[in-house]
């Protein structure tokens, strides 16, 4: 006889949906510089993908948020760490590009795109 097998309970779409688009804009972001620069699109349209990619990552940092309020410890719900990790890669993406722009002198900033 073999024993049987241990249920887990499938993580919550809310805990999921977060952290999966985060991930999906960091690789817009990550893709916006190496693509304008090998010509695959003008450099507008890498900071225009940048511009998405920042305001992305914060709607996926406040979808983070509600999923991880969903899955707090003792809920009951599993994936708690995953809405946190996709809190935190969010609000880099959101971030990155203000700290950027922040860093600029103001002839710098004419031109720049920021979320």
């Amino acid at each position: 006889m073999t024993a049987p097998v241990a249920y887990r309970r499938p993580l919550p779409l809310i805990a999921v949906l977060g952290p999966v688009l985060a991930l999906l804009f960091l690789i817009l972001v990550g893709l916006a510089h190496p693509g304008a620069r090998a010509g695959w699109w003008d450099w507008t349209t890498g900071t225009t993908l940048i511009r998405w990619g920042a305001w992305g990552g914060l709607v996926a940092a406040l979808l983070s948020v509600v999923g991880a309020l969903a899955t707090r410890p003792g809920s009951g719900r599993r994936g708690f760490v995953l809405s946190i990790l996709g809190l935190i890669v969010g609000l880099v993406l959101f971030a990155l590009p203000l700290a950027v722009r922040s860093a600029m002198t103001p002839s710098e900033t004419r031109g720049a795109v920021a979320p």
